[in-house]
């Protein structure tokens, strides 16, 4: 048995689960076109950095310190 064996990724989690549910092949590739899209949309930079500027903070709540 392999140690440095990788999990599974990403898309390939979400095929496989989309088959144990028994989705249809079609209903499959539409799912994971979005998925690619939604994970691009934003340049390809990771979601952390953009989920910051997508989150409009109130006012109220301390930000944090930049460094």
């Amino acid at each position: 048995m392999d140690a440095h064996k990788q999990p599974p990724k990403l898309m390939d989690r979400i095929k496989t689960t989309l088959r144990v549910k028994r989705y249809s092949l079609r209903t499959e590739k539409t799912y994971c076109y979005w998925i690619r899209f939604f994970i691009r949309l934003p340049g390809v930079r990771h979601t952390a950095t953009e989920l910051d500027k997508a989150v409009d903070i109130p006012a109220h709540v301390p930000r944090r310190e930049q460094a």
